[in-house]
């Protein structure tokens, strides 16, 4: 199987709730083999399957995950709204 690995620049995690929200939904996509995320950095590193997903399909995942979260970052809306 083939895969593709992708790493972003993600200004907008401020916390560990950040962190859980875009874990989360990476880790319920489907063709996502594995990730990372470092908040010290403000990268995101994804490994999916060779084909299945895009990087402007990734970030717009990762912006889904900071804005509309499950778990609110209270930190977060603060600095942008």
């Amino acid at each position: 199987m083939k895969s593709r690995k992708i790493e972003l620049r993600q200004h907008n995690m401020y916390c560990s709730m950040c962190l859980l929200n875009v874990a989360t939904v990476l880790s319920e996509k489907e063709g996502v083999i594995e990730f990372s995320i470092d908040l010290d950095n403000n990268t995101v590193t994804v490994k999916s399957r060779d084909g299945t997903l895009s990087r402007k399909e990734i970030r717009a995942l990762i912006n889904q995950a900071l804005t509309v979260g499950a778990t609110p970052c209270d930190y977060g809306r603060r600095q942008t709204g």
